[in-house]
């Protein structure tokens, strides 16, 4: 099909009936589906990139678990917790500063 080879063979069925609608071949989309599963069309849907922020080392060993999942405290400043978040944007995306509430003991 010319649109799935258009499209960089990205358009799954319901995008093909689509853009066949919009120029002017009507169609029902069962018959598109049919015929992209006879003619073996398998869409691409390339992943999003994920941004890393380290590359593990191999030689790493697994992190310890110093507080054995229990963040709770009785005070405040007792345990401080980080946590880094990567948000995309449109833009160049955005790390929010690490948080501090409740990781490390004094």
């Amino acid at each position: 099909m010319e649109v799935f080879e258009l499209s960089d063979e990205t358009y799954g069925y319901r995008r093909i009936h689509a853009a066949l609608l919009r120029s002017a071949h009507p169609c029902s989309l069962e018959l598109v589906r049919a015929l992209v599963g006879e003619l073996g069309l398998v869409p691409c849907q390339p992943r999003p990139w994920r941004h890393s922020l380290t590359d593990q080392d191999p030689a790493a060993g697994p992190i310890p678990d110093l507080l054995h999942r229990d963040f709770t405290a009785s005070a405040p400043g007792e345990r401080m917790v980080g946590d880094i978040t990567y948000i995309p944007t449109w833009e160049a995306g955005y790390s929010s500063p690490p948080s501090s509430t409740a990781t490390r003991k004094r």
